[in-house]
């Protein structure tokens, strides 16, 4: 049975599953059985093999489904003319990981193909938003330092106000997850991220089937909203936060 998300319509796919780029992993091959299986294949790039990527993209020229090719942006800067090829085989998308995106992003969005950057670093979160033409999310995180976490191993995976204004600055929106004592701190650790970005760029994360959190289910969402209410967001407010940032975001980027 597909499953229908927004990310399925905005790659042309049956099913939300991304096949990673990993080097000479991910030929041609897997990259097509993926696809062929209704998720996106993302042929591997590696490390600037031309002859190995132009043979890997000719064993694509008769495939008509969707699939992507990805690279490592920093050994993309050293042959540049690899980003050629690659399109010239028609992916439907682009998928750029450690290093700056922006030298490569006109000739990905001139050839009428999506880009996908990973993101590892404050400072990569910012190279993106530089060459993003439709708004970020940020999945799930806190606000670092966060006092309604309080002590936590997550520690590492929070983010700085300016790190959130970056994403907020693109028009999008930072996921909170549930990492907190209670949902009375959860609405707290929201309030946190709120006051750095604005309510129009604060949201829930998507950690909800992790049960170590305060909000075990997605069956106890109506008790998150309530404790929002509780704490002092208007109905509004809570609107927002619960779902209606994500829907502008989408529409935003799918239509």
């Amino acid at each position: 049975m597909p499953i229908s998300t927004d990310l399925t319509a905005l790659l042309g796919i049956r099913h939300p599953v991304l096949l990673a780029p990993m080097d000479t992993i991910s030929g041609s091959r897997l990259t097509r059985a993926v696809s062929e299986a209704g998720g996106f294949g993302i042929l591997g790039g590696g490390y600037g093999d031309r002859a190995r990527l132009e043979a890997e993209t000719a064993k694509l020229n008769d495939f008509a489904g969707p699939f992507g090719i990805g690279f490592i942006t920093w050994s993309l800067a050293k042959q540049p003319e690899l980003l050629d090829i690659a399109l010239h085989a028609n992916p439907r998308a682009v998928m750029l990981s450690f290093g700056d995106p922006a030298p490569f992003a006109p000739k990905i969005k001139a050839a009428g193909a999506l880009l996908i950057c990973q993101v590892q670093s404050e400072d990569m979160a910012r190279q993106a938003a530089r060459v993003a033409t439709k708004p970020l999310l940020l999945s799930h995180t806190a606000l670092s330092g966060s006092r309604a976490m309080g002590p936590t191993p997550l520690a590492g995976r929070q983010v700085t106000p300016d790190h959130a204004r970056a994403i907020a600055e693109t028009g999008g929106s930072v996921g909170i997850w549930h990492f907190f004592p209670s949902l009375d701190r959860y609405v707290e650790g929201l309030k946190e991220m709120a006051d750095a970005v604005g309510v129009e760029h604060v949201s829930i994360g998507t950690d909800q089937f992790d049960a170590r959190g305060c909000l075990e289910a997605y069956t106890r969402w109506v008790h998150l909203v309530a404790a929002m209410l509780r704490g002092g967001f208007t109905a509004e407010e809570a609107g927002k936060i619960a779902g209606g940032n994500y829907m502008r975001i989408f529409r935003a980027a799918v239509g």
